[in-house]
């Protein structure tokens, strides 16, 4: 739980937003654009609309914890993420 409390307080700083009903989203909607962060064990999962801001991101956290970008998830605990065009269907 300590690591989980660092996290949570370090995500804070930098801007994210802690979901009320879901303590492992955090969030950031400015102006036309959107970072969601979900935090599960020791994994990040981001979902964007706007690379730039994810790679800010990205960097703040790889300036306080070793992280190491995987890419684009085609599957996490049995569900298969499909990328089209219109969105993303999990399967």
């Amino acid at each position: 739980m300590v690591w989980y409390t660092k996290i949570e307080v370090f995500l804070l700083i930098i801007g994210l937003t802690q979901s009320e009903s879901n303590h492992n989203l955090y969030f950031s909607l400015e102006g036309d654009w959107y970072v969601i962060l979900i935090l599960y064990v020791d994994d990040l999962f981001f979902i964007h609309d706007n690379t730039n801001r994810l790679e800010i991101l990205e960097k703040e956290l790889t300036k306080q914890y070793e992280m190491m970008n995987m890419g684009l998830m085609n599957l996490y605990m049995w569900i298969e993420f499909i990328y089209l065009k219109k969105g993303t269907l999990l399967v």
